[in-house]
């Protein structure tokens, strides 16, 4: 018998009651009040290609397998509690029939009207795909035009505002011979046969990082030269603003947030910018021999070791230090990745590979998920996969 959490599955009932009184949401045709926002917070790293989502205390995971698909699972933070976000009754969760089972990359990730949205490589075509939160009623929405979608393989960035798809990434061209790098932001309606509108799209490019807060879609380019743009989709009208611009100075990121009136860019391990929107200004945060992997609200996270981290506030200066040790974790036969945080919680993937004969397999390595406190300084292990 498929059983969800208690949280979840209650939650879904209420909301959905709610929102059939309200209006109607459908996968072909999403309905939304008129200047509503439907996007929801997420400071999750999106360099992650989307595989991880967090809405309303459940994270949304894309876990590996050892085929060409993904499982999605939902796991309650706050207890652990997690299973295959399948929503079909008596399924044992163990072939590609169960719903959980996603035949390709997976992506992106998106709660939108009380309903995951993913994308899928069916080839020769790409569909958006939809389900409610339990796992059920999944719908294809609409397919995609692949030519567009070349140019958002990498850094790969999915959101919904207002029934439209945006998505935002890098791509490779070819130009007589010489291939170049470049970035697309499009939108879509979400609707069967619809069409997709180029909003911004730029060449010589390294990286793109893409971020939704209310009406609005920051993302940063950092150039082939690593310069910086940083611009603004308005979502409703798709006009587009560069709000800064620097091709004289070397930067480097691996994701974006955006925080009250300050965009954050990190992930490289040496700086960490600070935009002001308010007053257009760029604060660089870094000091000689220090470096700052990570970002939360308030708070700066480096990984000095494989077992061990320091933790700066907002303007360089240690808070504390310790070591990286989630229960069972302690013997450092692991590998890491931030997946993102939430609040004062940050969570990483723990990877433990398989061996034989002290060599690492080349099979899908097992994927646990730790949550650390920078508050409480405290780790926690919110999913074990291991044997």
């Amino acid at each position: 018998m498929n059983t969800l959490p208690n949280k979840l599955f209650k939650r879904s009932a209420v909301i959905a009651l709610l929102f059939a009184l309200l209006f109607c949401i459908g996968c072909n045709t999403v309905t939304t009040p008129n200047g509503t926002s439907e996007t929801y917070g997420n400071r999750l790293m999106l360099a992650t290609n989307n595989t991880a989502f967090y809405y309303d205390g459940i994270l949304y995971w894309l876990k590996d397998t050892e085929t060409i698909s993904h499982k999605l699972y939902c796991i309650d933070v706050s207890t652990g509690e997690a299973m295959p976000l399948c929503g079909k009754p008596e399924c044992s969760h163990d072939s590609a029939s169960c719903n959980a089972y996603i035949d390709s990359d997976g992506r992106g990730l998106v709660v939108y009207g009380e309903k995951l949205y993913w994308i899928s490589n069916f080839s020769p075509a790409m569909y958006l795909w939809c389900s409610d939160l339990d796992g059920g009623n999944r719908q294809k929405v609409m397919e995609l035009d692949k030519d567009t979608e070349n140019l958002t393989s990498d850094s790969k960035f999915m959101g919904i505002y207002d029934g439209k798809l945006f998505r935002c990434g890098c791509g490779s061209l070819v130009n007589e011979g010489n291939p170049i790098k470049s970035m697309l932001l499009y939108s879509q309606p979400l609707q069967s046969g619809s069409e997709p509108t180029r909003l911004y799209y730029a060449e010589n490019v390294l990286r793109v990082f893409s971020r939704m807060s209310g009406n609005k879609l920051y993302f940063a380019i950092i150039r082939s030269d690593f310069g910086l743009e940083l611009c603004v989709c308005d979502m409703d009208s798709g006009e587009v603003e560069v709000l800064y611009s620097d091709s004289n100075s070397e930067y480097d990121a691996q994701d974006l947030l955006a925080i009250d009136d300050r965009l954050i860019l990190h992930g490289s391990g040496i700086a960490v910018y600070v935009y002001s929107i308010t007053d257009g200004s760029l604060t660089t945060i870094g000091k000689e021999g220090c470096e700052y992997d990570y970002v939360t609200d308030s708070k700066l996270y480096d990984v000095v070791s494989r077992g061990y981290y320091r933790l700066y506030d907002m303007d360089g200066e240690l808070i504390s230090d310790g070591a990286i040790d989630p229960p069972g974790f302690a013997d450092g036969n692991y590998y890491t990745h931030y997946i993102g945080c939430v609040d004062d919680t940050m969570y990483f993937m723990f990877l433990v590979y398989p061996q034989s004969n002290g060599q690492i397999s080349l099979s899908p390595p097992q994927e646990s998920i730790a949550a650390f406190n920078t508050e409480t300084l405290e780790w926690s292990l919110v999913f074990d996969d291991r044997e």
